[in-house]
């Protein structure tokens, strides 16, 4: 079950740029305005993508549905957000709204718990001021320790939502079930700037898929490599894990190494 919650962080000059100020002055202004946000709404878990099946696109009439709009409102609204570059429809009909993905915001349960503990994790310290009273400061220190433990396994997990994050902002759209498996899988055994650093490959190679950047962390595997350390010193990043990456790494051949299933079932094209 997907627990992350999402918003649209508009900026204060939203309704100033060109394309809002054409269409505000338009005589169905108001209701162009309105059926815009509501695509971005609609739009906003699938980084700016709007299409209702992997094989069936969106038509008007389904539009005006999702968002309660009148039907000759979305015919004509669709026509000015595209000759405005508001949208773009893609190859394969799938609706993007480019400004979606510059304009969401994005927070795990996990990272509104940690927030949560820290508040508290502050008024626990006044605790350890136990001078008077040395069994109730052993309890106080122990209660410490226990929610330092609390706050690794929290950002353990805020650690992996970013990295759920990173691949989707790369790839340009959401993960499916298998992929976010695959995440899990791959966190168990590489450090993370090491995924990272796997994913930027695989997007260099415009190769957008779990089954390509699985073989370039297996052929890493199977050298030894888990974390960025590992790495020889000319190869590793001085800031970024996924910088300064060697151009024999972004131009192998990763596919043809052994154990890469180039048909597996899971694979997604980008």
């Amino acid at each position: 079950m997907d627990k992350t919650k999402y918003w649209l962080k508009f900026y204060k000059d939203f309704l100033k740029t060109p394309q809002m100020r054409v269409i505000r002055k338009m005589s169905n202004g108001t209701e162009y305005l309105l059926l815009y946000i509501s695509l971005m709404l609609e739009s906003i878990e699938s980084a700016g993508h709007l299409r209702f099946t992997e094989t069936i696109p969106y038509n008007d009439e389904m539009l005006a549905s999702i968002t309660d709009t009148n039907i000759d409102i979305v015919r004509s609204g669709m026509k000015i957000f595209e000759e405005l570059g508001m949208i773009k429809i893609l190859s394969d009909k799938t609706i993007f709204l480019p400004d979606v993905p510059k304009l969401t915001g994005k927070e795990s349960e996990s990272a509104a718990r940690v927030r949560k503990w820290r508040l508290k994790h502050k008024e626990n310290l006044k605790l350890l001021q136990c001078n008077d009273d040395v069994t109730t400061c052993n309890n106080d220190v122990q209660n410490s320790n226990d929610n330092i433990e609390e706050e690794i396994e929290i950002d353990k997990e805020i650690d992996i939502d970013n990295l759920y994050s990173y691949l989707e902002e790369n790839y340009g759209r959401t993960i499916c079930q298998i992929e976010y498996n695959k995440l899990n899988e791959f966190a168990k055994d590489f450090e993370l700037g090491v995924i990272k650093r796997a994913i930027k490959i695989s997007v260099f190679n415009n190769v957008k898929n779990i089954a390509y950047l699985e073989g370039i962390l297996n052929n890493w595997k199977a050298k030894g490599i888990r974390k960025l350390s590992d790495f020889p010193k000319n190869e590793k990043s001085r800031d970024d894990p996924t910088e300064d990456i060697p151009n024999e790494l972004l131009e192998y051949d990763w596919l043809n190494e052994e154990g890469v299933d180039e048909d597996a079932s899971y694979q997604s094209k980008a």
